[in-house]
C-alpha cells in the first residue's frame, strides 16, 4: 500500500510540474502580458483561482501520503476526474511550443510554407536558402552544418 501512495504522490507532482512548465513556456515566448490573462485584466479573484489550481496537486500529495485507504481512493478519483475536465477546458491552446510556421526559400526562387513541431530534428542537403518566420511566436533553432 505504501508503494501505491508514493506512486500516486509522484503523479500529483507530475501534474503540478506540467502546469508550471506550461506557464514557464508562455513566459519565455512572451505569450503573457503582465496583469492580463487571455487579453482580459486579471482581478484578485482570478489570481486566487490560479493559486487554488496550483494548490490542488500540492494538497493531493499530502493527502495521498496521510489519508487512510478508503477515503483517499475516492478523493483521488473525484479530484483526478475534475482535473481532467479542467484541463479539457484549456484545450486547444495555440502556443509557440505547439508548432512553428516558417517559409523556406531556396536559391532558385522557390518557396514553401513549413510547419515544424517544437523539438523537431531534421536533415537537409546543402543548399542556398533563406528562412522567414510567418508565425506569431519567436523561432529559436540550432542549425549544424557539416563541412
Amino acid at each position: 500500500m505504501a508503494r501505491v501512495r508514493i506512486v500516486l504522490s509522484g503523479l500529483w507532482v507530475s501534474l503540478m510540474l506540467t502546469y508550471l512548465l506550461g506557464d514557464v513556456l508562455r513566459l519565455f515566448v512572451g505569450d503573457i502580458t503582465p496583469g492580463e490573462i487571455d487579453g482580459v485584466a486579471a482581478t484578485q479573484a482570478v489570481w486566487l483561482g490560479a493559486a487554488v489550481t496550483m494548490m490542488v496537486p500540492i494538497v493531493m500529495i499530502v493527502l495521498s501520503l496521510t489519508l487512510p485507504y478508503p477515503p483517499i481512493r475516492w478523493v483521488s478519483i473525484v479530484v483526478a476526474v475534475l482535473a481532467v475536465v479542467f484541463n479539457l477546458f484549456g484545450l486547444p491552446y495555440v502556443g509557440w511550443y505547439d508548432n512553428f510556421l516558417i517559409i523556406v526559400s531556396s536559391g532558385d526562387g522557390e518557396s514553401a510554407e513549413v510547419e515544424i513541431p517544437v523539438g523537431a530534428t531534421f536533415w537537409t542537403p546543402a543548399t542556398t536558402h533563406s528562412v522567414e518566420n510567418v508565425g506569431t511566436g519567436t523561432v529559436h533553432f540550432i542549425r549544424v552544418e557539416l563541412k
